[in-house]
């Protein structure tokens, strides 16, 4: 049975599922080149039939994550329900909306729209005869975690949280014999979600984007400075008195999405960093409580996590250090991009045995590109600096020799990586042990902020040499932090620069035999099983996708190399007088 998962709203995505199996995935962003695009993602439709090589005939169901209208579904607008607000009618909508009726009018005729815009999109793309069916947003989550861990013969707790989807911003579920059974949901009110984006959006950034800068921040303030203003986020929301493991709103304190002049109120003239920490202190211990309730509650210790909440990996990391947790699986890049998988997979599960669908391996989901059509592609493009570009036998220990180097290296090979973490394959990496190539990243290709670190890829056999990982996490997918070992000094520049924390992809030789064989060919040369991760991408854009992408980023930035396949392109000089040169050189000085 072929289904095909199709997340229209924001982070729009598409999977297609068969036997079970993720056959291919991939987010709209990536070929339309808008960050966190939101709509109907027709251009990803089109690729992930041209990838499995089908047609719409081919596709036996189509199912949707999210039943609800909201605000990131584009070419749905909300029309006024009456045009004057004065007398009788004022009177009518004031009434209506004390008992609740007016928006459950209205979400009745948005959601119509919705529906009608969905089979309208799909007819355009001659899909508009397929069965079709609607998953729950947080349901979506749910199945994402509870199917990639893919544990069937225990009951799994199964817990999501973002800002809020299909009237729900929390949920608590158990996952038993392939089925997943909801116990308790929080409303978008009461979005634990919402608040940290508030206040991300209260310091100048975007949310639903940059709260990763936030939690970036944290660890440069310490209890001491933000332990009042952490009081003050904690009477905002309040965990249950009896066993069950949800929460409302403290006394007084407006509904979310009312709450902006709380929250100015709140972090008013205080410092930025302060600011930070108090809000990631808070988030971690919320959610701490929160699993241990639900544990207690429910007397299930294998956990599995989904919802944007989750792409918090130092609360991730409490998380995991709380004993009362056995086994924990955080689905890899949990926000809604990962709902057309949620999506699919639940639909397939539903027509045939959920148990039949493996836990998620690698995450290596998008297309690939063959070496003749890269060859291709280079020969075409028109670069603009002086390069060279030499056709090589053996690209990971060509790429692994310029890292042995000190040179920043572009790789672009093997299957498109999906989501937010490039695990390798559209990555931008370095030596982790440079500690000057941090500027070299931040100011001349990525233009990232200061304070924020880098990510490292560890081979599987070096992972204990660099972390602490008492509790056996599997860790492949760049979706939780460690603390190091006293070996951190040779990945110095992957670390957290104030906590010494890393956030790893450990690099199994099954899951991309390439990679793994590029870094183990670097440690051949330095004695360090692991190299600087970081995606490739211009700042403010998505990961590159095509080859042309990949070019465009190395021909306008400071890279001096890029691998592209079996193609390695360099600039041919750097000038003297750049601060990227001054930078190399001066690091060329402290290692002599």
């Amino acid at each position: 049975m072929l289904v095909l998962g199709i997340h229209d709203a924001h982070n729009a995505s598409v999977c297609l599922v068969d036997h079970g199996k993720i056959v291919f995935a991939l987010q709209e962003e990536r070929i339309n080149r808008i960050k966190n695009y939101a709509g109907f993602p027709r251009e990803s439709i089109r690729e992930t039939m041209n990838y499995a090589g089908i047609t719409p005939a081919s596709i036996d169901l189509i199912v949707f994550s999210g039943t609800e209208y909201n605000q990131y579904m584009t070419n749905v607008t909300s029309k006024k329900l009456y045009a004057k607000r004065t007398g009788v009618i004022k009177t009518i909508r004031n009434v209506l909306g004390r008992v609740g009726l007016l928006q459950k009018i209205k979400r009745s005729i948005l959601n119509r729209k919705l529906y009608t815009l969905r089979m309208a999109n799909l007819k355009s793309l001659d899909l508009d005869n397929k069965p079709v069916e609607f998953i729950d947003h947080h349901m979506c989550h749910a199945a994402a975690a509870y199917h990639g861990m893919g544990i069937y013969n225990e009951d799994v707790l199964v817990l999501t949280c973002d800002g809020a989807g299909d009237v729900s911003s929390a949920t608590v579920n158990i996952g038993r014999n392939g089925k997943i059974k909801k116990l308790f949901s929080m409303s978008p009110y009461e979005s634990l979600g919402y608040i940290y984006s508030t206040v991300t959006y209260l310091m100048g950034m975007t949310p639903l984007e940059h709260e990763y800068k936030i939690m970036g921040m944290a660890p440069y303030s310490s209890e001491k400075y933000y332990s009042d203003l952490k009081r003050d986020f904690e009477n905002i929301l309040i965990h249950h008195s009896g066993p069950e493991p949800i929460w409302k709103r403290g006394s007084s304190i407006p509904r979310m999405f009312s709450g902006n002049k709380l929250f100015q109120k709140i972090i008013k003239q205080q410092r930025f960093d302060t600011i930070a920490g108090a809000i990631q202190s808070y988030f971690e211990d919320f959610l701490s409580e929160w699993v241990k309730k639900a544990i207690a509650y429910t007397n299930i210790h294998t956990v599995a996590l989904g919802g944007g909440v989750f792409m918090n990996v130092k609360a991730n990391m409490i998380i995991s250090e709380l004993p009362e947790v056995e086994k924990l699986f955080i689905y890899p890049s949990c926000g809604d991009e990962t709902n057309s998988i949620g999506a699919a997979l639940y639909a397939w599960g539903a027509h045939n045995d959920p148990e039949e669908i493996p836990p998620l391996g690698d995450f290596y989901l998008g297309p690939n590109f063959s070496d003749k059509d890269v060859e291709k592609k280079v020969e075409t493009y028109s670069f603009e600096s002086d390069i060279s570009i030499t056709r090589v036998e053996n690209p990971e220990v060509a790429a692994a020799r310029l890292l042995a180097e000190g040179q920043v290296v572009a790789r672009f090979s093997g299957r498109e990586e999906f989501g937010a973490r490039a695990l390798g394959n559209r990555s931008i990496l370095a030596d982790p042990k440079n500690p000057w190539v941090i500027r070299v990243i931040n100011e001349m290709i990525k233009l990232r902020d200061f304070w924020m670190p880098f990510a490292c890829s560890i081979l599987e056999e070096d992972e204990r040499t660099y972390l602490k990982n008492d509790a056996g996490i599997e860790a492949p997918y760049m979706i939780i932090t460690f603390d190091t070992t006293d070996r951190f000094p040779e990945i110095i520049a992957g670390i957290h620069p104030q906590d010494f924390t890393v956030r790893p992809q450990i690099v199994h030789k099954k899951h991309n035999p390439a990679y793994h064989a590029l870094i183990s060919h670097f440690k051949s040369l330095t004695g360090r099983g692991a190299v600087l991760n970081t995606s490739f991408n211009l700042h403010g854009y998505p990961i590159v996708h095509y080859p042309e992408d990949a070019m465009y980023v190395f021909d306008n930035s400071e890279i001096q190399h890029l691998m592209i396949n079996n193609v390695l392109i360099s600039k041919k000089s750097i000038d003297t007088s750049t601060h990227f040169s001054k930078i190399l050189d001066t690091y060329n000085s402290f290692k002599a």
